[in-house]
């Protein structure tokens, strides 16, 4: 009995190790990334980088909005809201803290929202409009009751007060999603540069 416990500590112990060297080589192969969402898909075509870990509580990244992510709205079969990577405590409809994005084709701009879901309730708050082909930089932080979204290290919106934000240690990075249900109407790229912490 002694054996079968020693050998599944250790065989947890590989496995721990062996995720940290992906993400390792993950975190140093994927700095930056192209994500490319091909038109009557939702998915982008990047799988990498991978990203899971334990009470992840930050998530850093700079990204440009390239011309391509401009759409008309009224072309959709249902307008919603796409997103950006974020931060998912175990079930991305559960807890999940995102930045999400749309068009807004006639002024040339992409709007920003905070979307967010406790306990699987999902809010979604605009948050600004801003410029295509420029590089901004987002933040999302994880505190103890609330949910914090920053802009060029300017603090735009923080969530009321969430009751399960530590729900699950087990954490994971999200990739780039367009929808809601609509698909999108053409092939579109977002760059995307991680700042990874330690």
């Amino acid at each position: 009995m002694i054996n079968i416990i020693a050998i599944s500590i250790a065989a947890i112990v590989v496995i721990v190790l062996m995720l940290q060297i992906v993400m390792w080589v993950q975190k140093k192969l994927y700095k930056t990334v192209l994500y490319t969402i091909k038109k009557g898909k939702h998915y982008c075509s990047n799988l990498l980088p991978f990203i899971i870990g334990y009470n992840i509580d930050k998530l850093s990244y700079k990204v440009t909005f390239t011309e391509s992510c401009l759409y008309d709205e009224s072309e959709l079969e249902f307008s919603g809201v796409n997103k950006l990577p974020g931060i998912t405590r175990l079930l991305v409809h559960n807890n999940s803290y995102r930045w999400g994005w749309r068009s807004i084709k006639d002024e040339n701009k992409i709007e920003l929202y905070a979307y967010t879901y406790d306990k699987g309730v999902r809010s979604i708050v605009p948050i600004i409009k801003v410029d295509i082909n420029v590089e901004l930089k987002l933040d999302i932080y994880i505190g103890i009751d609330r949910v914090s979204y920053a802009l060029n290290d300017y603090l735009l919106y923080s969530t009321s007060e969430l009751e399960t934000i530590d729900d699950s240690p087990f954490s994971y990075i999200n990739r780039v999603y367009f929808g809601g249900k609509s698909t999108a109407p053409n092939t579109m790229d977002i760059k995307i540069e991680y700042e990874y912490g330690n």
